[in-house]
């Protein structure tokens, strides 16, 4: 369940940060310290939808940052999420050393959550998986975050999905490899049928039943999609 807090003090704009992100102190209402978070100001949809997101891939397993509901000094609330305090791909992920580079995307590719990760972004039609969306803490773990542009906003179903992570894995695959592809399809459809399909609901029903001033209807519409 998404927790909410008070932002007490903002520390600096956060690096490759979109919509006005900040890195801000939240005082969290049920705990007595302050606690280093990500926060950025969206519109309600895409709060929900962002919320949602989170909520989903860490019941998968994913290492996703918790989600916060983050009240400012004017009560508008921003979408914040622990701060993990490692970097985005964006500072490894330069051409300029191609061994580096390679070294990386295999690394990436060969990650223990690749294919629960893959199968995440496409079940919630998320296309905008970037360097600057996946933390790195420079030994074998990645995180994911950023989810607000996900589920194709305003919910085209329909709309083709560009998946990056599955990209970087087919990547590593030799294209005369048919063994290998039709074994990672396999795999990722295993890996697929293990998803809960009942798991959004139930997840926006807990929202609903802790805070009945929820937007139902937004979260029905995410729940749909």
């Amino acid at each position: 369940m998404i927790r909410i807090g008070r932002i007490v003090n903002t520390i600096k704009p956060a690096e490759n940060g979109k919509y006005g992100a900040q890195i801000v102190k939240v005082a969290l209402n049920d705990y007595r310290y302050e606690l280093t978070a990500y926060a950025k100001k969206l519109n309600e949809l895409e709060f929900w939808v962002e919320v949602m997101a989170s909520l989903l891939g860490i019941e998968l397993g994913l290492p996703i940052p918790e989600p916060i509901a983050a009240v400012d000094e004017n009560n508008d609330v921003w979408f914040a999420s622990v701060d993990m305090k490692y970097p985005d791909l964006t500072r490894r992920l330069s051409t300029a050393n191609p061994q580096a580079y390679t070294q990386l995307i295999h690394k990436i590719a060969n990650w223990s959550e690749i294919q629960k990760a893959i199968q995440f972004d496409e079940w919630i039609a998320n296309d905008d998986r970037n360097a600057g969306n996946i933390l790195y803490d420079g030994g074998n773990q990645f995180y994911l975050i950023d989810h607000n542009r996900a589920m194709r906003l305003p919910f085209a179903p329909d709309a083709p999905i560009r998946n990056v992570l599955l990209n970087i894995r087919l990547a590593t695959i030799k294209k005369e490899d048919d063994v290998g592809r039709q074994r990672l399809k396999q795999q990722l459809h295993m890996t697929l049928q293990s998803f809960d399909s009942e798991l959004p609901t139930a997840i926006a029903k807990r929202i609903i039943d802790v805070n009945n001033k929820t937007e139902s209807q937004l979260l029905a519409d995410i729940v749909e999609f």
